[in-house]
């Protein structure tokens, strides 16, 4: 499917790789990050340019020290969902 964008989390993640992918997937230039705060920020901007249209975050591989990190990725934004392989911890979302 168009809408479902799969990312491989790892031990060795990053902010900047995901923003990347969806950046790419959604067809729009991927800008430079000053901080995972700043693309955070992006990433918000970038999802509310697409509401509407459902989108689908699969992260696979996910592990327990890296919960904070993926909670950073979690907008109100109608149509778009998290899901993944979230090893040893439940995750909120």
């Amino acid at each position: 499917m168009e809408n479902i964008i799969f990312v491989t989390f790892s031990k060795m993640h990053t902010l900047k790789t995901i923003v990347e992918r969806i950046y790419e997937h959604c067809g729009y230039p991927v800008p430079e990050f000053q901080s995972d705060e700043d693309g955070v920020k992006r990433l918000g901007l970038l999802l509310k340019k697409v509401e509407g249209s459902p989108l689908l975050l699969v992260l696979d591989d996910v592990w327990p020290s890296s919960e904070s990190f993926v909670e950073k990725l979690q907008f109100q934004i109608s149509d778009f969902k998290i899901s993944g392989d979230f090893k040893g911890f439940i995750s909120k979302i």
